[in-house]
């Protein structure tokens, strides 16, 4: 027998049923992939989804898919309806892991996973809140939804494809931040540029660089493909460098010359945790005797952008009360002729967003690049004091034992895409944060008491 109200005593007596119902949605590999029928953001994330909303039939819920891109888990009436926000899609696994990434292994109180704090832990504790409202029978006013969105990593194509045919929620939050509550988010800005570079035949040729998976990742690797190398020349400099800089490197001698600058990933929101391999790369091929076209661009990437984080050298740092902008090369491509980079920087949210892309437009054009935009999200603004961020940290602090106040963070959440929504967890005060990281994984009691406070959450906002 449970109190009306005793989300936490229920959530925690279903613990067996929730680890299994997770370990199955974290062996989809759902990174997006190709558009096809029925899946428009991949097969794998498609199939996470159904998996995930067979889980919410099996406990009894309505469910139903928007345009073949959001999965609705529902439950009340109402015209009108409040929701948790997450995602399924996840970033790719990357290297380093100590075991396979889409075989979740239990640990103590760990999880690991990729995903497993980055969404789908939260998109299950969401899911159990749910239940956990309907199975005690708790009285709500307005409906609950939860959604489970499948291109969040990848721009959040899919909430305009849910938003073309279901109205946005009165109130919701995304479980996809950290705690106590989100107020605010950086503006965020993909940008790729890019160089024609003619070598010719004069010195060292660079005849391939490759690194990075995603703009948004701290990229731990980064390779080059030499022509017409010194060992000798290549040692001494390597020498240098690594006395230097932590990074660590990998040289194959043959005809050509294979060199691999290995450093650390991170998130790109706190690209101060990781160490960029690209730009380590940089540093090292800024050393060499290259031809001249490619010196110039190389020498200035390793000068004005260097493994800064913060864009100083480069021209466009700037800080509000909230944060300041952070920058991060994430992939680099140079074959037939072009040298290519996808670069996510974000800004502080109370500064002016197109002042800060006009200026870096007008840098980097001075270099003689070419500058695409891939994404533009306007920075997200909450008073500490409205509604749904006061409501949210009420329950918070019902839970844990915290004056911190609302919080403004670099990531990037389905919040800036569906009105009325903020970030809400679900990484707990002092936790360590390695989304987007290898040996991702999330604690199983944080989960479980995430699951708890979400539940409180809803139906208040329900019942508001």
């Amino acid at each position: 027998m449970y109190f009306k109200m005793d989300y936490l005593s229920f959530i925690e007596s279903k613990k067996a049923e929730f680890i299994e119902d997770l370990k199955k949605i974290l062996s989809y590999p759902s990174v997006n992939g190709e558009k096809t029928e029925g899946a428009p953001f991949g097969v794998e994330v498609r199939k996470c989804l159904d998996e995930t909303l067979n889980i919410a039939k099996r406990m009894g819920f309505k469910t139903f898919v928007v345009n073949d891109a959001v999965g609705v888990v529902e439950y009340g009436n109402s015209d009108d309806y409040v929701a948790s926000l997450t995602h399924l899609d996840v970033v790719p696994a990357g290297d380093g892991w100590d075991s396979d990434p889409f075989v979740a292994r239990i640990d103590g109180d760990k999880i690991y996973a990729r995903g497993a704090i980055d969404d789908k832990g939260p998109a299950i504790a969401s899911l159990y809140s749910l239940y956990a409202i309907k199975e005690l029978g708790v009285g709500i006013g307005k409906k609950i939804r939860v959604l489970f969105g499948t291109n969040e990593e990848e721009g959040s194509n899919d909430m305009p494809l849910y938003l073309s045919k279901e109205k946005p929620p009165i109130y919701a939050f995304s479980p996809d931040a950290e705690f106590p509550v989100i107020h605010s988010e950086k503006g965020m800005v993909f940008v790729r540029i890019s160089w024609d570079i003619d070598q010719g035949n004069d010195g060292i040729i660079i005849e391939e660089i490759t690194g990075g998976t995603k703009a948004n990742v701290v990229p731990n690797k980064a390779y080059a493909v030499l022509k017409n190398a010194d060992k000798n020349v290549i040692s001494e400099i390597l020498k240098t460098i690594e006395s230097e800089k932590p990074f660590k490197w990998t040289v194959r001698y043959d005809e050509k010359v294979y060199v691999e600058c290995i450093g650390k990933s991170s998130h790109a929101a706190h690209p101060e945790l990781g160490l960029n391999a690209i730009m380590g790369l940089f540093e090292f091929l800024s050393k060499l005797p290259l031809n001249i076209k490619a010196k110039k661009v190389i020498d200035w990437l390793a000068t004005y952008i260097d493994s800064e984080t913060d864009a100083k050298k480069f021209g466009i740092f700037c800080e509000d009360k909230y944060g300041k902008l952070t920058f991060n090369v994430g992939i680099v491509s140079f074959k037939d002729k072009t040298l290519s980079l996808d670069i996510n920087y974000r800004t502080p949210v109370t500064l002016d967003y197109d002042a800060i892309n006009e200026k870096f437009v007008q840098i980097i054009e001075k270099t003689g690049a070419k500058v695409e935009f891939l994404l533009k999200d306007r920075p997200l603004f909450y008073p500490e004091d409205h509604f749904l961020v006061r409501t949210l940290l009420e329950v918070y602090r019902k839970y844990v034992n915290s004056n911190t106040p609302p919080l403004s963070i670099g990531g990037g959440t389905y919040s800036k895409h569906i009105p009325n929504t903020v970030s809400f967890g679900p990484l707990f005060e002092g936790e360590e944060d390695l989304c987007h990281q290898a040996n991702e994984f999330a604690r199983i009691p944080d989960l479980i008491k995430c699951s708890a406070i979400y539940a409180e959450a809803l139906t208040k906002l329900s019942n508001f």
